[in-house]
C-alpha cells in the first residue's frame, strides 16, 4: 500500500525527533515498513529508548534554573527520574544524528534540502 502525503509529511517531521515505533503507531503501519520508508526517504529516526534533543535541553534548563527535584523535572518533561539524574551527573547526553558526507552528496544519496544544508553547515531561510 502506498504512503499518503499526510503519512509522508509526518515521517519527514519525525526526522531526528521520533522512533520508528512512534511513527508506526501514528500511521498505523508496521515498524519495519516505517524503517524501510525512512531509509528510502533519507529520514533519520531515533533508536528505541533515545530521548529527543529538545527534551534533553529542557531537562538541562530546568536543572540549571529551578530547585525542582529530579522526580518533579521528570514528571514535567515526560522522562524518568533516573534519566534526569544521569543528565545532572553528566552521564547522559543528547543523541547524535550523523551528518551526511560529501561522498553521499556526490553519489546522490541525499534527497532533501535539510540534509544537504546540514552537510555544508547552512541554515534554512
Amino acid at each position: 500500500m502506498d504512503w499518503t502525503k499526510t503519512e509522508l509529511a509526518y515521517l519527514h517531521k519525525a526526522n531526528g525527533n521520533k522512533t520508528a515505533e512512534q511513527v508506526a503507531k501514528h500511521t498505523g503501519r508496521s515498524r519495519s515498513a516505517v524503517i524501510q520508508k525512512a531509509r528510502r526517504e533519507s529520514v533519520k529516526l531515533l533508536r528505541g529508548g533515545t530521548i529527543p534533543e529538545k527534551k534533553v535541553a529542557k531537562v538541562k534548563s530546568l536543572l540549571a534554573k529551578t530547585f525542582l527535584t529530579h522526580k518533579e523535572i521528570g514528571q514535567k518533561t515526560g522522562v524518568s527520574k533516573s534519566f534526569v539524574s544521569a543528565i545532572a551527573c553528566g552521564r547522559r547526553q543528547a543523541p547524535k544524528i550523523r551528518k551526511s558526507s560529501e561522498k553521499e552528496v556526490e553519489w546522490g544519496i541525499i534527497k532533501n534540502t535539510q540534509q544537504l544544508n546540514s552537510v555544508f553547515g547552512l541554515r534554512e531561510v
